[in-house]
This record gives structure tokens, sequence and C-alpha cells, in this order.
């Protein structure tokens, strides 16, 4: 098991996901770990709700604008 804490960042293309993975390894811990990965909006919209009920505020959607 990997999981202590996840954090998502949506990014419009693959150019600004990798500027944003550069300015997290500027700071991150040495003796810490941190592992990144990069979906696609269609790998994303395939995600499986293994427990629960998935949340009706925000969908799996390739829709760019969320209201909140």
């Amino acid at each position: 098991m990997m999981q202590y804490s996840v954090y998502v960042r949506v990014c419009p293309d693959s150019k600004q996901a990798h500027s944003v993975e550069k300015r997290i390894a500027a700071i991150t811990p040495k003796d810490g770990l941190v592992q990144s990965v990069m979906l696609t909006e269609k790998q994303y919209q395939a995600m499986h709700f293994i427990s629960g009920e998935p949340s009706q505020d925000l969908l799996n959607s390739a829709e760019r604008t969320v209201m909140i």
C-alpha cells in the first residue's frame, strides 16, 4: 500500500503538467517519497467507485468548467 495522501491537479496539457511536476520536485524533502502519475481525461473518466456513492457535486466528465 502506498497511499497516505492524494492530491490532484488538473492541467490543460502535458507541458503544464511537467512544469507542475518540476515545481513539486524542487520542494520535496530529501527523506520523503513523492510519486506522481499523469492521466488523460479519458483515463480519469474511467475511474471506478469501489466504495461509497459517487459525489453529485463533481462528476467524472470531460467538462472543463465546473460550477461549485
